[in-house]
């Protein structure tokens, strides 16, 4: 039998029994096979050698078989030994077996064979024997890597004079065995021998006993070799731990993966913590990463402190490097690492992956890193190094994001998803330059995904690589990617930048050009994901050639002015402490020339931001006096730090298009649901307003009722609600604008947008069709008594006939596909309307435990009962479910998505 590895031959049940110590090499076992006939030898023991033909066997042959045989039947009488012996025609005292059968012996910690010999040879021939055969390690030697505590006592008590020879052969080699092995008894016995020799032994090629049993995570015999150091202590940790930095026992438990090991060494190093870590441009982390010890690399990250960015950088990256060499080109057999497996080293690749500065390097060496660092060569590679680790690991923490944000909605429903770390939202950044580097169409909706993370938009035109200001649109520039070129042109920072950069023409090798880009205005929907111009297609369709024949800015501030025209018509106005009325002029300026007192002044700036065509304006404003000192999600003018506005000019082509859509008078596209223009304009300045002041709301407060008492739920608890503040404006940040803006159309043909009601509406459908189909002239009799039992007794057992009408998993999940290929990207990248879906089948504590009678009054549960019903339109023809507008009489709720 052979195997590929020493990993796979210690697996083996039987040949896992032949040590170590007795193969490879000038061994008496190969490393990589053992016989068919020693594997039955090691199973059934002395019956299948007096069966089998061994003449023909030659004598390493015989030597193996009975070490075959010792291995698997330690516990053999001396009838048993002998009759081995004879069966193999091997002469235990014949000169030609004696070295052979006493290196087994020692291998194994056979004492008979021992015993055998110290009853037939002379003991100066046998102690002559005992410290030195044929064979380069020594019966000592042999027996403390095995940690045959017997054997070895056996071999004290013959050695005689000789017992400090014997110790000290090989420069003390069988204490550097034992620490090897973990031996920790062995240690010990050979330390009370040792005598005056003690610390000679631990101390003998610098202090190789202990890089040893560091280098095999022994941490019972480390720390009795710290014992015994005793006033040497010190040297060894000097010469040991940070003196040697590659063959440091500091680099050894590292790249061994012994954690514990680690945080011994931890301990020791004292004030010397970080010379140790740095020692041999900080080894110690390369070889951990090399071998695929994720733990290890987490605890050495932990230790590093102001080190850490130097560390993982060493070397030009070594680390990442080395972990992200392939197995393949490893040694598969004995050694002290065995060959990290390769999800290991993937692991401690993905980990290096997370920070910034690895990331950033290895995306932008992948050509090169395939080539010569990664030991690919280009026509035997399997995967390139990027497809390999880079998109993986980009597809993995993009997934985890969509993951996190799906669950933040989920539990706040009106805030917007943000990013605190500041390593992550640069690797985030680099995530991105890594999307635009690929210049695949298919990714864009990521690059939008990513740029709508607030701290990440932040960093879109900065330095974040030194010296590399507005690096992203560069590099989309250098690699045609004119997706993602026209998305970052709707910042604008990155606008801005480039603007002053001339566009960056002198770097301009390609086909794109940044300025046409930036002025073309039929692309003034960039700032939309793919899934978000489905919905708007067709409003698209229609108002673009409007747009395009306008222009976006002269749109903008005909809203602007009508928002004045109403305000003049209805302006806000205050009583004075004289009892006069004051109307309040809509300019900044004007208003501060009024000779108001300070509580005046307080109604009057409240009357503002109660006021929706002036708060309207304002959030169109540049700049924003009205602005809050606090505001977060804002852009600020460096020259003048106090002119400050909201983040509108990058939804200006959107904003200007749902304008056109709010206004059209073309009977085409006349309101629905009753509803009029002059309704629909309304609603959608209310919804520029609540933008306007959406983190007005972030505060909460109990509920009173009109006599002012506080309003209670079902536990008797009070009800809070969300209010405005009343302060300075506060605006929404960038992705809650766009969910705003999303809805702030109602009642247009073209612009029929999902909403939560419309989403219950096809569950109740849904519902309803199932039990009308489900409700048969064969059941509804049991039905019915089903019924009337329950409703009297309302006892579980009573509804065992509507449970097995229950929607199925699959059934659901037909829902969910029905929803999804129906309303597109407005359902399926809602997390909270895909989740409304999911929790309408769930049961409650207080739903009855049957789906019929958890619906039965949405879906007339009694009457379906009693007679048949037809099915209804939704599930078979697929109509729109019905809809629920507001008319635009009454402002939206204050609180969705800012």
């Amino acid at each position: 039998m052979k195997f590929r590895s020493e990993e796979e031959r210690l697996a083996h049940p039987q040949a896992r029994l032949i040590p170590s110590a007795l193969c490879g090499g000038m061994e008496i076992f190969s490393i990589d096979e053992i016989t068919d006939l020693e594997i039955e030898v090691m199973k059934k023991g002395l019956s299948v050698l007096a069966e089998a033909n061994v003449s023909a066997v030659d004598k390493k042959g015989k030597m193996r078989l009975w070490c075959a045989f010792a291995v698997s039947h330690p516990n053999s009488s001396d009838a048993e030994w002998r009759q081995c012996a004879k069966l193999l025609n091997i002469h235990i005292l014949d000169y030609h077996f004696v070295d052979d059968m006493l290196h087994i012996a020692s291998g194994i910690g056979n004492i008979w064979v021992l015993n055998q010999l110290a009853t037939s040879l002379q003991p100066a021939e046998l102690q002559e024997k005992i410290i030195q055969t044929s064979y380069p390690r020594s019966a000592l030697e042999l027996a403390a890597l095995g940690g045959h505590l017997a054997f070895m006592n056996r071999l004290v008590d013959l050695a005689g004079d000789k017992l400090q020879d014997m110790i000290a052969y090989g420069n003390f080699s069988a204490f550097r065995q034992a620490a090897w092995g973990g031996h920790l008894a062995v240690i010990n016995r050979l330390a009370d021998l040792a005598g005056d020799k003690l610390q000679d032994m631990i101390a003998v090629y610098h202090f190789s006993a202990f890089v040893s049993a560091v280098s095999h995570g022994h941490l019972a015999v480390i720390n009795r070799l710290i014992e015994l150091a005793g006033d040497k202590l010190q040297d060894m940790i000097q010469d040991v731990i940070i003196a040697q930095p590659h063959a440091s026992a500091f680099y050894q438990a590292a790249a061994g993966g012994h954690l514990a090991v680690i945080n011994r060494l931890v301990e020791l190093a004292g004030d010397k913590l970080q010379d140790m870590i740095a020692a041999g441009n900080f080894s110690a982390f390369v070889g951990a990463a090399s071998h695929g010890h994720l733990a290890v690399i987490n605890r050495l990250v932990e230790l590093a402190g102001d080190k850490l960015q130097d560390m993982i950088a060493a070397d030009n990256f070594s680390a990442l490097r080395g972990a992200a060499r392939r197995e393949s080109n490893r040694l598969h057999f004995s050694g002290i690492y065995q060959g990290a497996r390769e999800e290991a080293r993937q692991a401690v690749v993905n980990r290096l992956l997370s920070f910034p500065a690895v990331f950033a390097y290895a995306e932008t060496h992948d050509e090169e890193s395939r080539q010569r660092y990664f030991e690919y060569s280009l026509d035997d590679q399997e995967q390139a190094y990027d497809q390999r680790h880079i998109h993986p690991f980009v597809t993995e923490r993009l997934a985890d994001l969509h993951r996190r944000r799906a669950e933040f909605i989920e539990t706040y429903p009106n805030a917007v998803f943000d990013l605190a770390d500041s390593e992550e939202v640069k690797l985030c950044f680099y995530m991105l330059r890594n999307l635009i580097r690929r210049n695949d169409p298919t990714l864009l909706d990521e690059m939008h995904f990513l740029i709508e993370i607030p701290a990440v938009k932040t960093l879109l035109h900065t330095a974040v690589t030194p010296a590399e200001p507005n690096e992203l649109l560069r590099l989309a520039l250098a690699v045609n990617n004119r997706g993602a070129a026209e998305i970052l042109l709707t910042i604008p920072a990155v606008r801005d930048l480039a603007t002053q950069n001339d566009f960056y023409r002198a770097e301009n090798r390609g086909e794109l050009d940044l300025r046409a880009l930036a002025t073309d205005s039929e692309s003034s929907m960039r700032a939309l994901s793919a899934g978000e111009q489905q919905r708007f297609a067709q409003a698209m369709a229609r108002y673009q050639p409007m747009l395009i024949g306008g222009g976006v800015d002269r749109l903008m501030q005909a809203l602007r002015d009508q928002l004045m025209e109403r305000y003049a018509a209805h302006p806000a106005e205050i009583t004075q402490e004289s009892g006069q009325r004051c109307q309040l002029p809509a300019d900044w300026q004007a208003f501060q020339v009024l000779n108001l007192t300070e509580k005046e002044r307080g109604e009057a700036l409240r009357a503002y931001y109660t006021h929706p065509d002036h708060t309207a304006w304002r959030y169109l404003a540049k700049p924003n006096p009205w602005m809050s000192a606090d505001a977060s999600y804002i852009n600020v003018d460096p020259s003048h730090p106090t002119e400050r506005w909201s983040t509108f000019d990058e939804y200006q082509s959107l904003i200007a298009m749902l304008y056109l859509a709010a206004t059209d008078t073309d009977p085409a596209v006349a309101p629905t649901d009753e509803h009029t223009i002059e309704g629909r304009l309304t609603h959608f300045i209310a919804e520029l307003a609540l933008i306007g002041r959406a983190h007005n709301w972030d505060d909460t407060r109990v509920k009173m009722d009109k006599a002012g008492h506080p309003v209670l739920d079902s536990s008797g608890k009070p009800v809070r609600e969300e209010y405005d503040n009343q302060q300075g404006d506060k605006p929404s940040c960038f992705s809650g604008v766009k969910r705003r803006l999303f809805q702030s159309v109602i009642s247009h043909p073209l612009l029929d947008i999902l909403t939560r009601e419309r989403v219950l509406q096809e569950v109740r459908d849904f519902v309803r069709a199932h039990f009308i189909k489900a409700i048969t002239p064969s059941n509804r009799a049991d039905l019915k008594t089903a019924w009337k039992n329950y409703i009297s007794s309302l006892e579980p057992e009573d509804t065992a006939p509507f449970k097995a009408l229950d929607i199925s998993p699959t059934q659901q999940q037909a829902l969910q596909d029905h929803l999804c290929k129906k309303y597109g990207a407005a359902f399926s990248e809602e997390p909270h309307f895909v989740r409304e879906v999911s929790e309408a089948f769930e049961f409650t504590q207080t739903d009855p435990p049957a789906h019929a009678l958890k619906f039965s009054a949405m879906i007339g549960l009694e009457q379906l009962l009693k007679t048949p019903s037809a099915s209804p339109s939704f599930w078979q023809s697929e109509q729109p479910a019905r809809s629920s507008r507001n008319d635009g009489r009454t402002p939206p709720s204050p609180r969705s998505n800012h």
